[in-house]
């Protein structure tokens, strides 16, 4: 089974770098980047963590359109278009971000002048713009099984934001909870990592 992790534009090297454009834009760079040269019958599959999951899903989409064999979709504290939080940021600037941000935080605006803590938090504030943008027909839907991880305390994206993930797929649909917050991941790596493999091998066996 060969792993294939994307590195995002700018999520490590915030400032100076242009604004992330949206989910489908960044999913048209991610597909191009990882398409086979020709249609083949390999198996893929795709996790997604946050805004992960949608990029993931957007990538699992074009696979599809392809020609290609998803076998699996895995999602991971990510709320399903359509439920998705804090759309007020969409269309903001990065300096109406974070004012925004001085606003509700009480925090001095001239501390977002500093460049090191800019490089930090903007990835972040422009990867939410993003997510707040995103949205889908009601009719998209992958063809393979959606398997949906989430945090019990989760306050990002609850269970309810999760479930209807349901109606994006003709396949099978799974929800699980563990136990933490929108990152439960950290701690429950070995377990998440095994029902992502299993399930990535049973469905690549079926014909």
């Amino acid at each position: 089974m060969k792993r294939i992790a994307v590195h995002y534009p700018g999520q490590r090297d915030g400032a100076g770098l242009p604004p992330l454009a949206s989910i489908p834009a960044l999913a048209d760079d991610i597909f191009a980047m990882m398409k086979p040269s020709s249609r083949t019958e390999e198996p893929y599959a795709f996790f997604g963590h946050s805004m992960g999951g949608l990029l993931a899903f957007e990538v699992a989409l074009r696979f599809q359109k392809a020609g290609h064999r998803v076998v699996a979709l895995f999602l991971s504290a990510c709320s399903a278009p359509g439920h998705i939080r804090y759309k007020q940021i969409q269309g903001m600037t990065d300096r109406e971000m974070l004012n925004l941000v001085a606003q509700m935080t009480g925090t001095n605006p001239e501390f977002f002048e500093d460049e090191e803590f800019l490089v930090g938090v903007l990835p972040t504030l422009r990867a939410a713009r993003a997510i707040a943008g995103y949205n889908c027909p009601p009719e998209t839907r992958v063809s393979c099984p959606i398997y949906a991880f989430i945090g019990d305390k989760d306050w990002i994206a609850t269970p309810e934001d999760m479930e209807p993930w349901r109606e994006r797929t003709t396949s099978e649909f799974r929800l699980q909870l563990f136990p933490g917050d929108h990152f439960y991941l950290s701690n429950h790596l070995p377990e998440l990592v095994g029902e992502i493999q299993d399930r990535t091998l049973e469905w690549s066996d079926q014909a």
